[in-house]
């Protein structure tokens, strides 16, 4: 039987200087460690690799966005309780991807136009877009579930034609 015999990388002064001073693979004792030279992310108390804090939290834009998602799954999680569906019912997705659709196409228009001017009422927007798409998908939602804004309403109306 043939002896196999290592590519010349492997065999090259460079390869073998650089391994000597890496541990063997079998010392890491099942757990997963990469290194630089296999250009895998370390572990993160070692100062690389992925970050362990926040760095877009001190944004104002992203904390006021996460506001409003934060008030959208609110809103939204009472209207589905509210309306007696099921978190998982099928129709609900594309009433959501309705729902986004329209809330991106309208939203900076309502900004624009002094609509919405606050968290609240891009919450209270993007519910009267889910409101439509759920009519669209064949459930109907009562008027008094969510706090009505009239300037909302005439604002859609204008804008869905």
């Amino acid at each position: 039987m043939p002896r196999y015999e290592a590519p010349e990388i492997l065999r090259s002064e460079t390869y073998l200087g650089v391994r000597r001073n890496k541990p063997s693979p079998c010392s890491t004792r099942g757990r997963i460690r990469g290194t630089k030279q296999m250009g895998i992310f370390q572990h993160p108390d070692r100062g690389k690799g992925m970050p362990t804090q926040d760095e877009w939290g001190h944004d104002p834009t992203v904390q006021m966005m996460r506001r409003i998602f934060s008030l959208v799954e609110k809103s939204q999680k009472d209207l589905l309780r509210d309306l007696k569906i099921s978190s998982f019912d099928p129709r609900l997705r594309r009433a959501r991807s309705r729902a986004r659709d329209l809330f991106e196409q309208t939203w900076p228009l309502a900004t624009q136009k002094e609509v919405v001017v606050n968290e609240g009422g891009a919450a209270l927007l993007y519910m009267h877009c889910l409101s439509h798409a759920l009519k669209l998908n064949g459930i109907e939602v009562l008027e008094q579930v969510w706090p009505e804004d009239a300037r909302i309403v005439r604002f859609l109306r204008e804008e869905l034609r």
